[in-house]
């Protein structure tokens, strides 16, 4: 722990895992770059809202990073996380990912279901994004899932927390009422 203190752990859990899959390996792409064209065109929201702020999105959309997609497994209650490193975003408020490698595992969560994805880089900047998982939809001959954007939370500095929704806060009080 001593060691991690430039990295701002002040807390350490432990969980006990119930079940693991199979080590299998996870491909880094193969998706032509016209079908991402396609894929973001037709998915994009259009909304002037921007969630992802500038760290997310270059998060969720740099080719090399690590991404996860977890959900609640509705038959026993336990986290499912899926490792997909081919999760990106379409634009600032919605998410994809093509459903190529880990098939059979992706096609189980259940539509309109809620979800957390995690993206992280190797200068340790990370966000985890919550929202629907929509299910899926088609772009030539690769089939795709689309996640509706609701909550980031950044962990990493300058600010740590939830970032999207804006928390509303009351400005500080400096002034107080004389007692009766």
């Amino acid at each position: 722990m001593r060691y991690f203190t430039y990295v701002n752990v002040y807390k350490v859990y432990y969980n006990k895992v119930n079940a693991v899959t199979p080590i299998r390996n996870l491909p880094f792409g193969g998706i032509p770059k016209k079908v991402v064209r396609e894929i973001k065109k037709s998915a994009a929201t259009g909304l002037d809202e921007r969630r992802l702020n500038v760290i997310g999105y270059k998060l969720f959309t740099n080719p090399i990073g690590i991404r996860a997609i977890a959900y609640i497994d509705p038959s026993d209650g336990y986290p499912i996380i899926i490792p997909h490193l081919q999760l990106e975003a379409v634009d600032h408020n919605r998410l994809y990912f093509p459903v190529t490698s880990l098939k059979e595992d992706l096609l189980q969560i259940p539509k309109n279901s809620k979800v957390a994805t995690f993206a992280a880089n190797f200068d340790m900047a990370n966000q985890i994004v919550k929202g629907t998982y929509t299910g899926t939809q088609q772009a030539g001959d690769i089939e795709y899932g689309l996640i509706e954007i609701e909550e980031i939370y950044n962990s990493s500095p300058p600010i740590t927390g939830k970032i999207y929704p804006v928390i509303e806060t009351r400005p500080k009080v400096t002034k107080f009422p004389k007692e009766l």
